[in-house]
């Protein structure tokens, strides 16, 4: 596990690289601040995992502090689990999901990305558009209907009861029934 914190300006505005991404810095694993330090952080410590764990909860991350009087020390411990979630699509788009090959990996994040067009069709005839259409069925397609996304998790520890969430910033279609 590493530990950053976001870097501000001598103003206390956010420290932005030229491109106007946010600047980082790695803290050691373990460090200690006095009382009248604490101002010098963010507020907020970010956490970048770095290898997937062997267990569930086998990480602690621990705060503690020692009263000024009576020296008497006060500590938390948070255990977390380390997890690498890898999404896949057709990143390049020559029509093929390649779940193992770094070369699509690195260009997961550049632009264009995976293009994906519009639906405006209605393949299976039944008067719904297929976007809007909550079953689409029939046979005969020459061309996929859906695009694939492909989620690897590890297999380094027990994952029964965990739970992935997807979401996308995109307008869900109406259910069945809802009013046009």
């Amino acid at each position: 596990m590493e530990i950053y914190e976001r870097l501000k300006n001598t103003n206390g505005s956010w420290q932005t690289d030229a491109a106007g991404n946010a600047v980082y810095r790695k803290r050691p694993n373990s460090f200690n601040l006095k009382v009248s330090e604490l101002s010098t952080l963010s507020g907020t410590l970010y956490l970048c995992p770095v290898k997937d764990s062997g267990s569930k909860r086998d990480i602690k991350l621990e705060l503690s502090y020692t009263a000024p009087l009576g020296g008497k020390t006060h500590k938390d411990t948070v255990q977390l689990t380390n997890l690498h979630l890898d999404v896949d699509v057709d990143s390049n788009n020559d029509g093929t999901v390649s779940t193992d090959d770094r070369t699509e990996d690195d260009i997961e994040t550049t632009a264009p990305g995976k293009v994906v067009l519009l639906n405006t069709s209605d393949r299976d005839g039944d008067g719904v558009v297929d976007r809007y259409d909550w079953e689409i069925s029939g046979n005969g397609f020459n061309e996929p209907l859906f695009e694939e996304l492909h989620l690897n998790l590890p297999d380094s520890i027990d994952l029964t009861n965990y739970k992935v969430g997807v979401s996308y910033a995109a307008a869900a279609p109406p259910l069945p029934g809802d009013a046009n």
